[in-house]
């Protein structure tokens, strides 16, 4: 009976950890965002005026495997127009997750100061800390 129990304890914990899903898969509560409440920022928009056009690179540091690089690009009308991650140690299937939704989010905001994403916290304050000094350089 005790067995019994054990083995039965056993496949249920089987069961549960097996509903919990991957890190590739898109509907996964842990890759999906969050907006913030209509009407509502999820946080303070930091301007950015008088950037010189060129592209700068940029460091941050607080990723879980160190630093991230980045080139951020600025157009003739002081635009962001581009955000290239050059450089990091981050595991793929949380850096990818975060550098693919954030990019596109920084260049749309025209703000390093865009919302981390969950689960991959690390590599998305890294990654903002890059564009951050990527654009503070770019500043007249």
């Amino acid at each position: 009976m005790k067995k019994l129990y054990t083995l039965t304890i056993f496949l249920i914990g089987i069961f549960v950890l097996s509903a919990c899903g991957n890190l590739q898969d898109p509907d996964n509560i842990w890759n999906v965002q969050r907006p913030a409440a209509e009407g509502q920022s999820s946080r303070a928009s930091v301007p950015l005026t008088n950037l010189s056009s060129g592209t700068f690179e940029g460091t941050g540091t607080g990723g879980y495997y160190g630093d991230v690089s980045v080139a951020v690009t600025v157009d003739a009308s002081g635009s962001i127009a581009g955000v290239e991650v050059t450089y990091h140690n981050e595991t793929p299937a949380f850096a990818n997750r975060a550098f693919d939704s954030m990019i596109p989010a920084i260049i749309s905001a025209q703000t390093y100061d865009v919302d981390t994403i969950g689960g991959a916290t690390h590599s998305s304050t890294a990654l903002r800390a890059a564009v951050q000094d990527a654009l503070n350089q770019a500043q007249n």
